[in-house]
């Protein structure tokens, strides 16, 4: 568990995608020291709300949160682990962690489509959606979706 815990917990206070995540990474050498200092109150660079998450957060939640993905199947990859995706880490800002299952080797390698819409869809966007990855799908697309309700789901 080591590090990941701390991983975890950095997503919950700063979120996935807070550039300031690697930027503090980057700037105090690796996560745990990143965690410390954040409890200690000695990051100013925090907004509030960043302040606020991080006293309210504890890392034995992230700890649970590690166990219910290991009794569920559910892989935990951090940004600095080797099987998180390269082509992934050449977007702009990527997400610290991802939890997946099963094998993401792929994504480097094949047509990828990420599936992002709303979560209160009509029945004919829905019936669209269907049709389109479907399709996508069929033909050996891959679809990469956050499993939100509506378009998300459908994909």
């Amino acid at each position: 568990m080591s590090d990941l815990k701390y991983w975890i917990w950095l997503l919950q206070v700063l979120g996935s995608h807070n550039i300031k995540s690697m930027q503090l990474i980057d700037k105090y050498g690796d996560v745990e020291e990143v965690y410390h200092v954040i409890k200690d109150g000695k990051e100013k660079s925090l907004s509030k709300t960043e302040q606020k998450n991080a006293k309210k957060v504890r890392i034995e939640q992230s700890e649970k949160i590690i166990e219910q993905c290991e009794r569920t199947g559910v892989d935990i990859i951090t940004i600095e682990d080797e099987k998180y995706p390269n082509r992934l880490k050449g977007i702009y800002n990527p997400p610290i962690v991802l939890f997946c299952m099963g094998d993401i080797s792929f994504i480097d390698n094949e047509v990828t489509i990420t599936v992002v819409g709303t979560r209160k869809s009509s029945h004919y966007s829905l019936q669209v959606a269907r049709e389109i990855w479907g399709n996508l799908a069929n033909i050996g697309a891959v679809l990469v979706s956050g499993f939100a309700l509506g378009i998300d789901s459908v994909a």
